[in-house]
Parts: structure tokens; sequence; C-alpha cells
């Protein structure tokens, strides 16, 4: 049993505090890990590991409907231990199977889903002959709720999952029960049917499993999974542009996958970008998804991340500087209060920099112009901090830019790594290429641009922030 749960978690309907787990867990290890094994052997998951406690919470300052509440489940804590033992074993054989999706698997993050998603656009549009990229941003409809268990056993079975792990999952699966609990008032039991257990450690896992068998019609359609969030693109010639029916090919293919596995598309929630730097751009038909026309954009948030149809970072800069300029006036509360310079620095670097730092990869190659927007944030702060008595609290916040380059040097290092899921981004070195050890052999080649807009790009600079560090 692990020492270090939080205490003061609530506790689910088990009525088992995790104080005493914490408290006693040398006591109750041998009883609890014979429990577990005879659980996982037998295939049967105990009735009360499968009761949540369903907590809304509110998403707005004054909410007036149902929509405006989160419902947040509190779920046994041993079984979440349970679970955790399972996906030990479950996670191996699912590497091979999760294709294009950077939602919990190692390695995968936001910021690579976006950084994959923006180097095949500028790539793409990094040629002679005049082209268009079509983006297509599709929104499911509480996709976690509408998995249906009989797919997603059918789903494991075919890829060869044991019979004694797959009895279990069915286990875990079945028999979940659920109420509301508010104010210390709790609802009626309700069965689920449908959908993973929100809040289990196994559930995301399960939920990439049965999105897996997502597939696109042709193998050069950008395909960009992350959880319930799909991006997909293809780039074509303008004067093919208004002729060609393969990005509404593939918007068909994925409403008919939705369908077969009983999930709904929204297609007036989805958007559609149309990058194109042709001084005339052709006039494309549009996308239907869900049976209704997908609305075009110049704008939308993918991700957390404010992508335009010209490939600049200016509204994203303009987004998140916003932002945390907002969050400015905790920190001048908190200064006015007397707390110290060395909190006040913690306070901002985990309140407010980070929001100035969401995948900052993506935009190392902005200009001095954009580059002063961030960093007048941070200057604002340190002005609140040092009227606090923290002289020297300037010199201990570094650059953003250079925590930018920083960043970028980090995340093209572990690409490199064969594991990663960029590593194709990434050119072998010279002496792979060349067959002869020189001076610099060990340097990556510069990816070749013909625009200054693939030049501003993260693999562009990462390639050289990595070559300099190697001199």
């Amino acid at each position: 049993m692990p020492r270090n749960l939080n205490p003061r978690q609530a506790s689910s309907p088990d009525h088992l505090p995790n104080w005493v787990l914490s408290l006693y867990c040398e006591d109750l290890g041998p009883v609890i890990c014979h429990l577990m094994n005879a659980s996982y052997n037998t295939g049967i998951m105990p009735s009360v590991w499968k009761t949540a406690n369903v907590c809304p919470v509110p998403k707005t300052t004054h909410p007036t409907c149902k929509k405006d509440w989160r419902p947040i489940s509190l779920i046994s804590t041993l079984g979440k231990v349970q679970e955790r033992l399972v996906l030990n074993r479950l996670l191996p054989l699912m590497k091979p199977w999760i294709k294009d999706q950077f939602a919990y698997m190692p390695k995968s993050s936001t910021t690579a889903a976006l950084l994959k998603a923006y180097q095949s656009w500028l790539t793409d549009l990094d040629n002679k002959q005049p082209s268009v990229v079509r983006v297509l941003l599709a929104d499911m409809s509480k996709a976690f709720d509408k998995v249906d268990h009989g797919i997603l056993l059918k789903h494991l079975t075919t890829r060869g999952v044991p019979t004694r792990m797959l009895t279990w999952i069915q286990s875990y699966l079945s028999g979940r029960k659920q109420r509301v609990a508010a104010n210390g008032q709790f609802s009626s039991w309700k069965d689920v049917t449908f959908g993973v257990p929100q809040g289990g450690v196994l559930s995301p896992y399960l939920f990439l499993v049965y999105m897996s068998s997502r597939t696109t019609i042709h193998a050069t359609t950008t395909n960009i999974g992350y959880a319930d969030d799909i991006g997909l693109s293809r780039c074509m010639p303008c004067v093919t542009a208004e002729t060609d029916d393969t990005m509404q090919e593939e918007t068909a293919h994925l409403d008919s996958w939705a369908t077969q596995n009983n999930m709904v598309m929204n297609g007036d929630k989805s958007y559609e970008l149309r990058i194109c730097f042709s001084r005339i751009p052709p006039v494309l038909p549009p996308l239907i998804l869900g049976g209704k026309e997908v609305p075009v954009v110049t704008c939308a948030t993918y991700l957390g991340f404010k992508m335009t149809s010209n490939l600049k970072w200016d509204s994203h800069i303009s987004h998140a500087t916003k932002k945390g300029s907002q969050r400015l006036h905790y920190l001048r509360l908190l200064a006015k209060g007397g707390m110290p310079p060395d909190d006040l620095t913690t306070v901002y670097t985990t309140l407010i920099r980070s929001v100035l730092e969401y995948a900052n990869v993506m935009y190392v190659g902005c200009n001095k112009t954009q580059s002063k927007t961030l960093e007048s944030v941070q200057k604002r702060a340190s002005r609140i901090i040092n009227r606090n008595g923290g002289i020297q609290t300037t010199a201990r916040l570094p650059a953003l830019k250079s925590r930018r380059d920083e960043a970028a040097l980090k995340l093209f290092q572990q690409m490199c790594s064969e594991d990663h899921p960029l590593h194709y981004m990434t050119a072998s070195n010279r002496q792979r290429q060349t067959g002869r050890t020189l001076r610099n052999h060990n340097h990556r080649t510069l990816p070749t641009c013909r625009t200054e807009r693939l030049k501003n790009s993260f693999l562009f600079h990462a390639t050289k922030l990595y070559n300099q560090s190697l001199s």
C-alpha cells in the first residue's frame, strides 16, 4: 500500500478514508495484496469498488442550469490501486496498437500533437506550387460517456489481450453504480451501462483502445488524436482543390466510424481552417460532419492553443499575455498582504508564468515584438515582487526567451530517441548520411526551407540549438 496518499481526499462510498490506508499500510498491506490477487485471478472486481459518488462542481460563478455543473466522481482508492496493477500489465500490450494518439501515452503531450500538426502544414506549403491545407478540428459529444462496453471488449479480444485480464476488465466495466452527493444528501443509486468510469486509472487507456480503431482513407492525411479531440488535414494543389473531394471522404469516413461505434459527431461545434497563401485562394465546398455543415473560421482553439489560418502566433501570444496580465491582480493582493518575495516568486512561476509558457516551443522562432510582449508581463510581475523587498528577484527570473530555447533543445533531444512519437521529424546525423567521421559528424542537417515561415518553425530552430550545444 502506498504511504503518500492524500489524507484530505474525500472518501468514496466504501467509507474507507485515505489516512487509514496510509497510516496502517504495513498492517493492511498483506491482506489487501491477497484480496487484489484473488480479484485478478478470479476475474471478479468487488462490487463496493465499482460504486461512485458524483459531486457536482460549478463551471461558472453563478450556475443556473445543469450544463453549468461539472460532475466529479469519487471512486474507491483500493479500486484505483487495483486498476494501476492491471494497467502495468496492459500498457506494454497497448503501445503497438495506439497510433496518432498523443494523450496519456509516454513521451506524448498536447505540445507534441500541436507540433506534428504545425510542422506538417508548414512543410506541405513550402513548395513552388500554390497549395491549400484543409484542417478539420472535429468535436465529439460526451465521448467518454458513450463508450459501448461490448465494442470495447471486442477490440481487446481481437488484439490478443490475455483471457484472465479480459475477464477482469469485463467485471470492472459491468455492474457499476453511482449516485449524486451534494450538501450531505445522496440520491438513489443508478446503474452505469455505458462509458468508462470517470476518475479511474484504467479508464483513459481503455478509451484509447476504443479510439484506436479509427483510421483514415488516404495515407497522406495527417491524423492527430488527443483523447476525444480529433484533427484531420490534407494538402492539395490550388488548381485542383475545388474539385478535390478527398477531405470530404475523410469526413464521411469519420462519420461512419462514429455511427458504427455509437459515438456522436458535432458538426456545428467542429471547425475548419483553410490555410492558403495564394493571392487568389480557391473556392472550396463545405465539409459535412454529423449531418451539419462545418463552419469555416480563421482562428480556432485546439488543445488550448490559438491556431490561425495564416500560421502566425499573434493570436495565441495576445491571448496568453492577456490571461497572464489578469492574474497579476492576485500577485498584487498577496504582495499588499505582506507575502515574502520568495513566496511571491513561487506564485508567479506557478500561476502566471505557466500560462505564458504553455506550448512555448511552438513559437520559439517568434519575432522580437512578440517576444517583448511576453517579457512585459514578467517585468510587471518582477516590479510587484521588488516593491515587497525582493531586490534581486529580477536576476532570479530568467528571460522567457532563454527558457523557450532550453525547452526547445530539451524536446529535440528527446525526439532524437527512436521511441519518441516525433522521432520521424529529426534528420539523422551527418556521419550516418555521409559515412565519414568529420569534425561535426554528430550534427543534424537543417531542414531545407524555401519560406521564412518554415525557417521560423520549431524544427529549424531546435536543430540549430542542438548543433550549437554540440559545438
